[in-house]
């Protein structure tokens, strides 16, 4: 009996063994396959980020904004609403000058990012392509964002930063719904250990890092593993497993709760031992008892059963498809495990797994059956990864793009496992296809908005045009062939010929911009008046520009009305100003220059009206007058103005809105000099003044009426009192002369 007893227990104790090591066996590949499937998921997202950041940074640096605020809006609208917090970009010096938040208008002046770690890592040119940087507040959003930023360049030199931020708030719901257990947990890491996203409690570590004794473990020259520890941020023992996203510095570490795991197991055991131990003592009841202990023995094998039921519901909550692929070393070959959405994503029958690979072979398009065979073969005879992006049909005729990838595991019995997974990448060959279909479209666009292209084989001095550049000028399609420089510069007008050849030379040598307007003659001889930009796009080992390539743009009506509106300005009799709603002075016509001393035509630095004013108080009062013109648009005033030399002129200034539209735009002031009317009006109210201190100090009564006699025009105090009137002298004035008085005397 006691040999008996003996060997049960050992038996028992095995078996909770076994069981112990199954079930930590089956969390951990849970857990690392989960660590596996999600770090694919974040690749794929952060690489379609990284195209999207490389497209806009390419899009911004072409100059063209309406084309980057176009790009803007594609990558917001391709991603799910809360994605993307906001597209910004700083200059060189680190100044907020773009935000998708506020597109239709500057960001607010002093916005920097220049503190920013991922404006420095650029600036210092600590990083190439796309840079990862810690969660911050934006300063222009006020939101937590994941700063993905790229350096821009212009002309080879740095430019500034294009950053997109990514809400951690978003990536959070999403890790969220992978895992039913709150205390089980997945984190997004850069490989310092900072925090990028937590599935739970997000809020206790964005903006810090994990312990340096846990960001030890991670490795460099390791892609994957695993391990155990209590988080300081819940306090939770958990089973961890970590992996590197492929192609950036960034971790995946997803953790299962320890006392989950093996709770309800442990829980089973301590009851099994105590149960078993008091049946041993008890053994000697008979069978009973035995009966007894073999319903304890089922109960043990419902709960591994259970957990199984676990993990194959969490495997069906996993994005994409999961699988296991054996062959062993007789050649016989399996798919011994796939979760549905392996299934769906192939478009099976689930209830067909035993002709699951004869069904796969037959949704797998026609175009690309060969190639996955041959990968597969290839991973089979190497014993290595598998990798390989195909196309499945469904019943319907669609067409979905499936990428797969597994890695090899080999058995005590040399039996290989492939243990892999499968996402579905139909977004992404969208937007690959959509790429296209927007290069494309940019291609037409070049040629519908009517620019001529030319460019210039330096090495052979040669010159060709399109046939638009022919067209500007009035000549057949290729009426020159291919030309030299020389011959180019014969074409243009004998004042411009020095001015292009400088401006090439210096593009050719310094790097200095090429725009430059010249005339060029045309088939009826006649000159038109041209733009031409270009850039050298070839040089050789010693620097030197090889190849050219530009662009003729028609500016002669711009030019003509240019002209026409300087003839209209310089001609005329009146001055001319222009001034900016802070009232500092853009331009001035020519008479206005030599009027006030200020430089002729448009003025840089600009100057301030202030100093055309004799004082402060004036200046400010000259301020009424622009509030009248945000209400009417226009304004008239007599003004006393500070002219060259210091001295006072009397203007008659009308004030008008250049754009009735914008009552903050800028306004063209006319001058006219009415300084000899005031001084003539001056001396008048002089002269009108001595004579009525004369009248009223006359020893005797006087009256002045108008010719006819009808209106009195001036009196004294003495005719009132002579004549006992009721008035006084001055409510006289304007009225007829007393009866008794004749006109003109006392």
């Amino acid at each position: 009996m006691a040999l008996a007893a003996g060997l049960y227990w050992a038996a028992l104790l095995a078996s909770h063994q076994y069981m112990q090591r199954y079930t930590q066996d089956q969390a951990w590949l849970r857990v690392s396959q989960m660590s596996q499937a999600v770090s694919a998921q974040a690749g794929t997202m952060l690489s379609g980020l990284n195209y999207s950041l490389r497209d806009l940074a390419q899009d911004y640096e072409s100059g063209d904004s309406e084309a980057f605020g176009r790009a803007v809006a594609s990558v917001q609208e391709a991603y799910p609403p809360g994605t993307i917090v906001q597209v910004a970009v700083a200059d060189a010096k680190g100044q907020v000058v773009y935000s998708s938040l506020a597109a239709s208008e500057p960001p607010a002046q002093g916005v920097s990012i220049f503190d920013r770690e991922h404006f420095q890592a650029h600036l210092k040119g600590l990083t190439q392509g796309t840079f990862i940087g810690r969660p911050v507040q934006g300063r222009v959003s006020g939101q937590w964002g994941i700063q993905l930023s790229r350096a821009l360049h212009h002309r080879g030199a740095f430019a500034g930063v294009l950053v997109v931020s990514l809400s951690p708030q978003y990536l959070s719901r999403q890790l969220q719904a992978i895992f039913d257990s709150p205390r089980d947990v997945i984190l997004l890491l850069r490989e310092d250990g900072t925090y990028l996203a937590r599935s739970q409690n997000q809020d206790r570590v964005l903006g810090r890092q994990l312990p340096a004794k846990r960001v030890a473990l991670f490795a460099p020259d390791v892609t994957h593993g695993t391990y155990e520890v209590l988080a300081s941020t819940d306090g939770i023992q958990r089973m961890y497993a970590w992996s590197r996203v492929s192609g950036f510095p960034i971790l995946v570490s997803t953790g299962l709760d320890h006392e989950a795991v093996f709770g309800p197991l442990n829980e089973t055991i301590r009851q099994s031992l105590w149960r078993n131990g008091i049946g041993t003592l008890l053994i000697f009841l008979g069978g009973m008892l035995t009966a007894w202990l073999a319903f304890q023995r089922w109960r043990e094998e419902d709960q591994r059963v259970q957990s199984e039921e676990r993990f194959h519901l969490l495997s069906q909550e996993v994005p994409g498809g999961l699988f296991q692929y054996s062959w062993d070393p007789a050649g016989h070959y399996a798919l011994s495990f796939a979760n549905p959405g392996f299934y769906a994503m192939h478009c099976i029958d689930p209830d067909t797994a035993d002709t699951a690979l004869q069904d796969l072979a037959q949704r797998v398009h026609p175009e690309d059956i060969s190639a996955l065979r041959r990968s597969i073969d290839e991973a089979m005879r190497s014993q290595g990864d598998w990798a390989c992006k195909y196309r499945v049909q469904s019943a319907d005729g669609s067409v979905r793009w499936l990428q797969g990838h597994a890695r090899p595991q080999r058995t005590d019995d040399a039996t290989v496992l492939w243990h892999g997974y499968i996402l579905d990448v139909t977004q992404d060959e969208s937007l690959r296809k959509a790429l296209h279909e927007s290069e494309e479209r940019l291609r037409l666009t070049i040629g519908a908005v009517r620019d001529g292209l030319w460019q210039w084989d330096r090495e052979h001095d040669q010159v060709l045009w399109d046939a638009r550049c022919y067209q500007m000028l009035g000549m057949p399609d290729q009426a020159l062939g291919s030309f030299t420089v020389a011959g180019f510069m014969h074409l243009l007008h004998p004042l411009d010929q020095p001015r292009v050849q400088e401006r090439l030379r210096r593009h050719l040598e310094h790097g200095d911009p090429f725009r430059v307007e010249m005339r060029i003659r045309q088939a009826d001889g006649s000159w038109r008046w041209i733009e031409s930009r270009g850039e050298v796009t070839l040089r050789d080992a010693d620097n030197k520009a090889m190849r050219m390539l530009g662009m003729h743009t028609d500016i002669q009506e711009r030019v003509e009305q240019t002209h026409m509106v300087s003839a209209l300005l310089e001609r005329g009799s009146a001055l001319v100003l222009v001034a900016s709603h802070r009232r500092s002075i853009v331009y001035a016509n020519a008479r206005a220059a030599e009027c006030f001393g200020l430089a002729a035509g448009a003025l840089e630095p600009q100057c301030s009206f202030q100093q055309l004013h004799p004082s402060s108080d004036s200046f400010d009062s000259f301020a009424s007058l622009y509030e009248r013109l945000s209400l009417k648009g226009t304004v008239r005033t007599e003004w006393a103005l500070k002219v060259k030399g210091g001295h006072m002129r009397w203007f008659d200034m009308q004030g008008a809105l250049l754009d009735p539209e914008d009552p903050q735009g800028n306004v063209i002031w006319t001058l006219f000099d009415v300084d000899a009317r005031h001084q003539a009006e001056s001396a008048l109210h002089q002269v009108q003044q001595r004579l009525e201190a004369i009248i009223e100090k006359f020893p005797s009564g006087i009256l002045v009426t108008d010719d006819a006699g009808q209106c009195i025009r001036a009196s004294n105090a003495m005719l009132v009192d002579l004549f006992e009137l009721p008035l006084s002298a001055t409510d006289l004035v304007g009225k007829s002369p007393p009866p008794h008085s004749s006109p003109g005397t006392p």
